[in-house]
């Protein structure tokens, strides 16, 4: 006996895919000690339980990432899961548990906030959403939480260079490292939330009701991921990407990009722009002080 699970990651997790987002897929699997499939009528042999689920899990990731008549389905990740490229394809329950417990570094203990189950109906789903809740449930001292994050945003600003004014992932105070600030308030402020997979707005109003930070630390923070959040989409749509100057977008490509942020024209979404990441930088610096 046995069955297999699928966690959602990154955007996926938090429901917030764009149109050509990668899904970062997290396959577990449980089954009783010394499990067996079946093997078939036709001579298939008998595999153990790790090297079956894992099998299974490769053939579904396959699935989800197979060319077909119309395109490519979709581009599959799966290097969230516990060890990366070094470790199980699929990993068992029993190995999830441990490695959140004893062995996960903090940045994936911030990626393990936007999890979300993606098989309720899986026999062990209920086993895998405590796992899940434990691992997230200690709260992260502010100091070691503050070291980490500005540690994390200086290797991301080292990989910014000369990026164009609406690839907000790789500007100071962009997408990236307001991601990284609240995944990181998610984790010190962990006794108010339950479980992975809360929404930027979702965590922002929980710190906010609950007091630890003021109402209008929440408003700014949760105007600049609406903003960066529907820039990024509206770029993903028209181009595929967020890498392109805005120069260099046609007539009817830009309006589209300004109609979605709500702006009647190009100096005021790039006055909005710089006025989100400012405050971003500046809440990051102010929640985040390393004294």
């Amino acid at each position: 006996d046995g069955d297999i699970a699928v966690i959602a990651m990154g955007r996926l997790g938090t429901r917030a895919l764009t149109a050509t987002s990668d899904l970062d897929l997290v396959f577990v699997w449980d089954a009783a000690e010394g499990a067996q499939s079946t093997g078939n009528d036709s001579g298939a042999r008998s595999l153990g339980a790790t090297a079956y689920f894992t099998r299974l899990a490769q053939t579904m990731a396959s699935w989800l990432g197979g060319a077909t008549g119309e395109g490519d389905l979709y581009s599959i990740d799966t290097r969230l899961r516990p060890d990366g490229d070094k470790g199980s394809f699929a990993p068992s329950l029993t190995r999830l548990s441990d490695y959140y417990q004893s062995e996960a570094w903090l940045w994936e203990r911030l990626a393990l906030a936007k999890a979300r189950l993606l098989t309720p109906g899986a026999s062990f789903a209920a086993a895998l959403q405590a796992v899940i809740a434990e691992a997230l449930a200690r709260p992260v001292p502010t100091s070691e939480m503050a070291e980490a994050l500005h540690d994390m945003r200086g290797r991301l600003r080292a990989g910014y260079g000369d990026a164009p004014a609406w690839q907000i992932r790789r500007h100071n105070g962009g997408i990236a490292e307001l991601d990284l600030l609240v995944q990181g308030l998610r984790l010190i402020h962990a006794d108010l939330f339950h479980g992975g997979g809360q929404t930027a707005p979702q965590v922002l109003q929980g710190l906010a009701d609950a007091g630890r930070i003021r109402p209008d630390e929440a408003d700014q923070l949760a105007a600049a991921d609406h903003l960066f959040t529907e820039l990024h989409h509206a770029l993903r749509l028209v181009l595929g990407s967020s890498s392109q100057h805005p120069d260099s977008l046609s007539e009817a490509a830009r309006q589209f990009v300004l109609a979605a942020c709500d702006c009647p024209d190009q100096a005021q979404l790039d006055a909005l722009l710089k006025a989100c990441r400012e405050a971003v930088e500046t809440l990051f610096e102010g929640m985040m002080s390393r004294a």
